[in-house]
């Protein structure tokens, strides 16, 4: 994982596989050239040029020390005089400001209940909480991420157009320890990776589910997580919900590590997994779409062939390792295991 920092926070979302890497708080992804251009700034040019032979100075590579020195006395100048007279535009960056709200629900009702396939009454309980609505300026679904009093800390915009390629963005100045949630008084919790996968399971077990309390991580990261645990003291048993994918099954065994380090007991946080590669996934495939299938992961899968051979092979007195084993153990001794 590598981490990286943002409007919105610091972020350990980004998983590298050999030349490529996934953001999967914002949902996108690439080759190197890209994430040159994504996180340093740069144009192709000099994007392609870095790559190719590591020596433009926009990494810093090539500062010397008296730049450097002239750098941070211009930082320490800057430092005080914005301290003396914050800006205008500084400020507002800052500031988490929710995108206005549209006097209707048209566009997001259709978009929720039609393409994503989610019960009407389970939406309407989240627009009644007003953590749910449509943004005017575009019409995107806004999903708001609160704190235990209900004030809203975070937001995240979707779009709703079904023609158009997927858009996904975190609102400027969210704090990413909050994350879009149901809080109820029982002592279960249920984590979701995002908000649609969090309604889709919601509609998918068409139960009385108001009692429990259900999270979306808005990506990967632990901290909503920790921050909901630290607010909801009454949480006992904990389900990671999380993508069948490579990612979500490294995420949640992460996620394990985590709460038992906190003193969480091992047998009350539970993994649920989605018949296919997600809860929406799974209810489209009720509608009767093509869904995407579940990802093993590859380590994993290794792993267990790997296991289940050694297990055969021990049961087998016959096989040659056993009758070497059997002969070095009768030399050495126990010292021959250790």
């Amino acid at each position: 994982m590598l981490i990286y920092k943002d409007s919105t926070g610091e972020h350990d979302s980004i998983s590298v596989r050999r030349n490529r890497w996934y953001d999967h708080k914002n949902m996108r992804g690439g080759y190197p050239l890209k994430f040159m251009q994504e996180f340093y700034g740069m144009n192709f040019r000099i994007a392609m040029k870095e790559l190719l032979h590591g020596e433009e100075p926009e990494l810093g590579r090539k500062r010397n020390a008296e730049q450097a020195q002239d750098m941070e006395k211009e930082k320490e100048e800057n430092a005080v005089k914005n301290e003396a007279n914050p800006s205008k535009d500084k400020m507002e960056k800052s500031k988490f400001i929710l995108p206005e709200k549209d006097s209707n629900m048209k566009r997001v009702f259709a978009y929720l209940l039609k393409t994503r396939f989610l019960d009407k009454d389970v939406v309407k309980s989240f627009v009644e909480q007003k953590i749910l609505y449509q943004e005017k300026e575009h019409g995107n679904v806004v999903f708001v991420g609160t704190d235990k009093d209900g004030v809203a800390k975070s937001a995240c915009k979707k779009s709703t157009a079904e023609q158009t390629k997927s858009f996904r963005m975190t609102v400027a100045g969210s704090d990413c320890r909050y994350g879009f949630c149901w809080r109820g008084d029982s002592n279960k919790l249920y984590v979701f990776e995002a908000a649609i996968d969090l309604m889709s399971f919601i509609t998918w077990r068409n139960d009385e589910w108001k009692a429990d309390s259900f999270l979306a991580l808005d990506g990967l990261s632990p901290k909503p997580l920790l921050q909901f645990l630290e607010d909801q003291k009454n949480i006992y048993e904990i389900f990671l919900c999380l993508d069948h994918d490579e990612a979500g099954i490294e995420a949640c065994d992460k996620l394990k590590d985590i709460l038992i380090e906190k003193g969480y007991e091992a047998e009350k946080v539970k993994r649920e997994y989605p018949l296919y590669k997600d809860w929406n996934e799974q209810l489209k495939a009720e509608h009767g779409e093509v869904p995407i299938l579940p990802q093993s992961h590859p380590k994993k899968t290794a792993y267990h062939v790997a296991v289940k051979k050694l297990g055969i092979m021990n049961t087998n007195t016959e096989s040659q390792y056993m009758k070497w084993r059997k002969q070095e153990y009768e030399k050495p001794g126990f010292s021959f295991y250790l």
